[in-house]
């Protein structure tokens, strides 16, 4: 059997000693079985190769016990500290400078482990005549408590340790007064807290938490060292006191020497023997951390049933009474009803019961919270309390006395010391001097200087920590005009500054949020307060297209040359109402892949292949349009869907709507798109933000550029612009316009097909976007024959030289495919309705049928019955705008309805 030890080589087993052996490790002499190096002298006895590397010493428990070998110039420097004799060979060591022989550490490990049960047998009485002892018994000190070893039972030194019976058998934990005292190592040599003398080396008992030592005999001394009552007795040594929410409190013993330098911030009393501490110089005598602990938690019923009422005469009161003061508000106790003296506390009854938190105008951002008074001037009178309880907001170091908390009707402010601030009423529109947000009649104002603040902002914080920023920005009430670092706008009110950078900025730009994922823009956007210049292509805010000044804050994406006011930014994000997730949507295909050129989509039933060829006069299924390569077809059916339609998400956010909640795609209806507002077949975006009915058309669920065939520039998205349209010739609203020059389009003519087919000619009529003949007859429109403006755009055919409006050539429904069928589901049953359902979209060309409900001619897209024998036709506007018809009359059939009677035989 071999082991691998501290030493290089591997050690082997003996089983038998031949001869005068010492072991490496402890330096005895070894009996019985014992490990050697082949290779070297070097032999270890089994309790020493057996030793742990690592050791978790029950009398040690800061840290753990590392096994190490001493160097031979080391020697004479490692001194034991249980024996007190130097180390040699192995012996283990604590970062905290404690060491032990090996012998010493297994052997106390033992004791506290109450492993040591053979060695308790042999146990020596001293003797009636100690001169008859050996002379180094005669000197011997225990090794634990340090006391003479002849003054008690003591274990036999055959064991190689000097120590009394009742310390080998001491308890590892006791309960004494208020601490739990657990059987420790002596390593700091710090005097006991009884008998205030130090210990040189042993055991002692120690709290771990509050650092306190007692000698192993001194918690025997009279109970009259500490005067405890019940209560005091069962106190927590940690307490986490509600009025005192930065640190709990620790209990701890007050020694004879800090007699005198500790007062209680509660009733201001000099604190005696036990008292609770905080790190923070907050210091508590332990009945009044119980009375004001009860006070918070409302449990002292008992203590209100004693009221006294003072009297109108106070000539009665002993003069104790009349000195007396509130323990928390600190004003005269006889001015309110107070609770009796026999509870040992001088306090109004109002006092006890007040609340916890409250909310106050003049620091709207968080709760002010009722705590021990730390000296902070009332942000309200500017006095400072003594002691007691007041009104503090711990987040922002703010407090308030607890009579201030009413709104006073005059302040005055450091920001305007010429005259005082009131209340009185506001008879013109006043900007406040802190969020330049208009006040209301009863704000604070200066009438003379037309000045005004709100009430929430009259007190704004002096320091504010900004997320985005790595310094604090500091309150500055001088009034000076400044642009804005975070915003590039202007400013004449308070602001504050960063010292450290230079910059200026307004209160309400310090919460800027450093990054926003505006639904217009594909990546997110960060702020920054400047932007190198060749960072920024162009700099004009992609909202508003005015210039963006780089030197000043701006939202930014740092992918691509986007940029933005902001202000610009802040609005349009919040113009969006967000669902319960604000997370970018995950896109969800729409179709599975079957192979490189197969596809399966949701909207049909077969498969679909992928097609690159040429085909005529077919439409796409999803966005109406022409087909054009590349495209997939079913081999089985007649449908069409453009790749790009195809491969279109499931669920998409769209920018340009006010709900930021996914729209879902469907198909197989005709619904109204909301953007462009023409009825639609084919697919369609739906909205799912609760009960929003909004439907969005392929061609409308773009971004917010476009690249068009009808200008050489890029066009923009800009809302709530005047103009005239390039391409109608109308002057409204105009949402697209090019960035260089003076061009704009109407989303709803931009989306207008390129394409498109009318019966005024058998080719494709092709989307024109100037007329450069100048003949003058030619300017006329070949469907309605009126004359038309050749700078807008038109329907145009080069073989038959034909050309005509874009509404004449389109009419009502140019988005809705022939032969799509209208269903009654979800649809309120109405007057004229018939009972055959579906009906179908069929082009009037040159049969114009009567209306089954409005009796006017169908020239357009009408509905047609599909059942066979049925000539019900009606056009879409009359069959939706129909008023409903009674419950009793709806599956009423007209004679017109039904098949055409059979002639008698």
């Amino acid at each position: 059997m071999e082991l691998q030890h501290l030493h290089p080589h591997p050690l082997t087993a003996n089983h038998e000693c031949d001869g005068s052996v010492h072991c490496s490790g402890c330096g005895e002499e070894v009996s019985g079985p014992y490990f050697s190096c082949i290779e070297c002298a070097f032999h270890l006895d089994q309790s020493c190769a057996k030793a742990p590397s690592e050791m978790n010493h029950p009398f040690h428990r800061k840290h753990s016990l590392k096994l190490q070998t001493i160097s031979p110039s080391d020697e004479g420097e490692c001194v034991c500290d249980l024996c007190g004799k130097d180390c040699k060979n192995f012996f283990y060591h604590c970062s905290c400078d404690l060491d032990f022989h090996i012998k010493c550490a297994l052997f106390s490990n033992n004791m506290a482990e109450k492993r040591i049960g053979d060695q308790l047998r042999h146990v020596t009485y001293p003797s009636t005549y100690p001169e008859n002892q050996p002379e180094d018994l005669k000197e011997a000190e225990c090794f634990v408590c340090r006391k003479p070893l002849l003054d008690s039972a003591y274990l036999s030194p055959d064991c190689g340790f000097f120590l009394h019976k009742k310390c080998a058998e001491l308890p590892l934990e006791i309960k004494h007064s208020f601490h739990l005292l657990i059987l420790q190592f002596n390593t700091k040599f710090l005097p006991c807290n009884i008998c205030q003398r130090s210990q040189a080396s042993g055991l002692v008992y120690c709290c771990l938490a509050c650092h306190i030592v007692i000698h192993i005999d001194c918690p025997k001394l009279p109970d009259q060292i500490n005067h405890l009552d019940e209560k005091v007795a069962k106190a927590p040594s940690d307490l986490s006191h509600p009025f005192h929410r930065k640190h709990s409190l620790k209990l701890q013993p007050l020694s004879s020497s800090d007699e005198g330098e500790y007062f209680c911030n509660f009733c201001d009393k000099a604190c005696e023997n036990s008292f609770y501490h905080c790190s923070c110089g907050l210091d508590l005598h332990i009945k009044c951390a119980l009375i004001s602990y009860d006070m918070a938690r409302k449990s002292i019923s008992e203590q209100l049933r004693h009221i006294t009422y003072p009297s109108i005469s106070s000539e009665n009161y002993p003069e104790e009474l009349k000195q007396a003061e509130c323990f928390v508000c600190c004003k005269p106790l006889l001015d309110s009803p107070y609770l009796s003296l026999d509870c040992g506390f001088v306090l109004h009854k109002n006092c006890a019961l007040l609340p916890l938190e409250i909310t106050h105008p003049f620091h709207l951002q968080h709760p002010l919270s009722l705590q021990f008074n730390e000296l902070l001037p009332c942000n309200i009178c500017k006095k400072t309390q003594a002691s007691g309880l007041v009104y503090c907001c711990v987040a922002c170091n703010i407090a308030h006395h607890i009579e201030c908390p009413k709104i006073p009707d005059e302040i005055n402010h450091p920001c305007h010391l010429k005259h005082a601030f009131n209340r009185k009423d506001i008879y013109q529109s006043l900007r406040c001097e802190t969020c330049q947000q208009s006040c209301s009649y009863d704000d604070y104002h200066c009438s003379i200087c037309k000045i005004a603040f709100h009430i929430r902002c009259i007190s704004p914080p002096p320091v504010i920590e900004d997320k985005g920023h790595k310094h604090p920005f500091s309150l500055c009430w001088r009034q000076l005009p400044f642009t804005c670092d975070a915003c590039g706008t202007g400013g004449n009110c308070i602001s504050y500054i960063c010292v450290m950078c230079g910059f200026i900025v307004h209160k309400n730009c310090i919460s800027l949020p450093p990054s926003l994922d505006l639904p217009r823009h594909d990546h997110r956007l960060h702020h920054n307060y400047f932007l190198e210049e060749e960072k920024i292509k162009m700099k004009k805010c992609r909202i508003c297209f005015v210039e963006v000044n780089t030197r000043y804050g701006s939202y930014s994406c740092p992918s691509c040359s986007y940029i933005c006011h902001v202000n610009c930014a802040i609005d349009d994000y919040s113009w969006y109402k967000r669902g319960h997730s604000n997370k970018p949507t995950r896109l969800d295909p729409s179709y599975a892949v079957i192979s490189d050129t197969e596809i399966r989509h949701f909207s049909h039933e077969h498969n679909l292949v992928l097609y690159d060829d040429n085909v005529d006069d077919k439409l796409c299924e999803g966005c109406i349009l022409f087909i054009s390569p590349p495209y997939y077809h079913c081999p089985k059916c007649d449908f069409f869907l453009h790749k790009s339609c195809a491969e279109l998400p499931r669920k998409k956010n769209l920018w340009f709507h006010v709900h930021q909640t996914p729209f879902t795609l469907f198909s197989g209806s005709v619904f109204r798109c909301g953007v462009c507002g023409f009825e639609c077949s084919g697919f369609a975006y739906k909205c799912g933000y609760f009960d929003c009915r909004t439907h969005a058309c392929l061609r409308c669920a773009v971004i917010h550029s476009q690249t068009s065939k009808c200008h050489e520039h890029q066009l923009w998205f800009l809302e709530g612009k005047e103009g005239k349209c390039n391409a109608c010739g109308e002057k409204s609203n105009v949402q697209y316009w090019c960035n260089d020059c003076n061009f704009a389009v109407h989303d709803k003519c931009l989306k207008l097909p390129q394409i498109a087919r009318h019966k005024c000619d058998e080719h494709p009529l092709k989307l024109t976007y100037h007329d450069d003949n100048d003949y003058v007859k030619h300017h006329y429109c070949d469907i309605c024959e009126e004359k038309r403006n050749p700078n807008l755009w038109f329907y145009y055919c080069e073989i038959c030289d034909k050309s005509a409006h874009p509404k004449c050539v389109l009419g009502k429904y140019p988005f809705i495919k022939p032969g799509s069928s209208y269903n009654a589901e979800d649809r309120p049953l109405r007057q004229g309705d018939h009972p055959h359902w579906p009906l179908i979209f069929v082009p009037k060309v040159y049969d114009y049928p009567e209306c089954h409900i409005c009796r006017k001619r169908c020239v357009d897209l009408s509905l047609e019955c599909a059942e066979r024998g049925c000539k019900y036709t009606v056009h879409l506007e009359c069959i939706k705008s129909s008023p409903r018809i009674p419950f009793s009359r709806r599956f009423r059939k007209r004679k017109e309805d039904l098949d055409p009677p059979r002639p008698s035989v």
